[in-house]
């Protein structure tokens, strides 16, 4: 299988783009985007990012938080993007136990029951603390860590928040502190508020240049679904908290739906901010 060739063309120096976007220069939709999303910016200091969703990482995750500070060095901003309204249970830990004189590992849930609703959903909660018994030492001290740290952020909004905030904490020692930003405010941007208006006008158009895209790496997601009530790359929440694929027909007028972004947009806003 012959792989498509992409032409990339450069938008100049990381820290001033050039070309323009939607009406406007991208260095003003970033600078607006950062502004808008509190994420601190100082002069002449790399802002870099990562993200992902909320919980408690295994050290792959955490090496690409490590790997973002020491691109940001020690006085540049690292923005930690939380993407709190994927269909994830945040306070799900791997636990490793002894079973029968053997080394096992079991499934901790310091929180509430998952039902498949996204992160954002689910409240804040008082964390349930482990009563097994652990294969060492260090696993009660880390166990017990956590339901500190959870337990201190219990004030967060949602429960993706609180576990967010939490984990922060605790990496902070490899990671500095970071700037937070939850994945679903990113179209409340101005930026993001320009793009939803662009899928209104022509959501067929949306759909066919996902599509396009998605040929150089079909693997990446699923073809948004054309024709008279063409699919978006967005999601809303349903009165379940669960989450549901946006089209055409949702954004007609007089309706306005919370709109959150699928993951190619998530990618773009980090890439532009």
């Amino acid at each position: 299988m012959t792989a498509p060739s992409v032409q990339i063309t450069s938008a100049g120096a990381i820290d001033s783009p050039r070309g323009s976007l939607l009406g406007r220069s991208i260095s003003a939709w970033r600078e607006s985007t950062r502004r808008e999303l509190g994420i601190p910016v100082i002069a002449g200091l790399p802002v870099v990012g990562a993200g992902h969703q909320p919980g408690f990482w295994h050290p792959g995750i955490l090496a690409k938080f490590v790997h973002a500070r020491a691109a940001a060095g020690a006085d540049g901003t690292l923005v930690h993007v939380v993407v709190d309204h994927d269909a994830v249970d945040p306070s799900l830990v791997r636990v490793p136990i002894r079973r029968n004189g053997r080394l096992a590992a079991t499934t901790h849930r310091f929180g509430t029951a998952h039902r498949g609703e996204a992160a954002m959903s689910l409240p804040s909660f008082s964390p349930r603390r482990f009563d097994g018994e652990t294969a060492l030492a260090s696993v009660d001290a880390g166990l017990a860590r956590a339901a500190d740290a959870l337990d201190a952020a219990r004030a967060a909004p949602n429960a993706a928040r609180q576990t967010a905030d939490a984990v922060a904490s605790l990496v902070r020692r490899w990671c500095g502190r970071a700037a937070l930003v939850a994945a679903s405010d990113f179209l409340s941007t101005s930026f993001g508020a320009a793009l939803v208006d662009e899928m209104r006008r022509d959501p067929q158009r949306c759909a066919d240049a996902f599509n396009r895209a998605l040929r150089l790496e079909p693997r990446a997601a699923a073809p948004l679904r054309a024709g008279r009530d063409a699919e978006l790359p967005l999601w809303t929440l349903a009165d379940d908290g669960r989450r549901t694929r946006v089209s055409r027909s949702m954004l007609g007028e007089g309706r306005t739906p919370r709109l959150l972004p699928r993951a190619f947009l998530v990618g773009a806003f980090m890439r532009l901010a």
